[in-house]
């Protein structure tokens, strides 16, 4: 998503993807669909041989081959621990990122899963 976002100047991607995991969509970016699922089940995933995870990394070695498969494991690992740094350190997003971020959540609108218990 990242690559493909970086090379247009605008893009017609559905971030609502994002939000269902299970959802077989590809939100307008190729591969996004078994890309999404390998990320979530990386994610998810407590044994890094759970059933989940070997299935998604064996449909999405099927579709982007090996080099796509490296390098999706390589932006959830990388994405995941910069998050979890930004998180213990304290970092705060400056005011363009804020803006964006609001802008993206809204979009998402995650404030209704927050009411709806999920």
């Amino acid at each position: 998503m990242l690559r493909v976002s970086s090379e247009a100047e605008e893009i017609d991607a559905d971030l609502s993807v994002i939000m269902a995991e299970r959802d077989t969509s590809d939100g307008g970016i190729p591969s996004g669909a078994p890309l999404r699922r390998f990320a979530h089940a990386v994610l998810d995933a407590l044994d890094a041989n759970t059933a989940e995870l070997v299935q998604a990394r064996a449909d999405l070695l099927a579709v982007v081959g090996d080099v796509g498969l490296c390098d999706a494991a390589g932006v959830v690992a990388h994405f995941n621990g910069i998050t979890r740094i930004a998180d213990a350190t304290g970092t705060e997003l400056d005011e363009l990122q804020t803006d964006l971020a609001t802008s993206m959540l809204e979009g998402l609108d995650l404030e209704s899963l927050r009411h709806s218990g999920q």
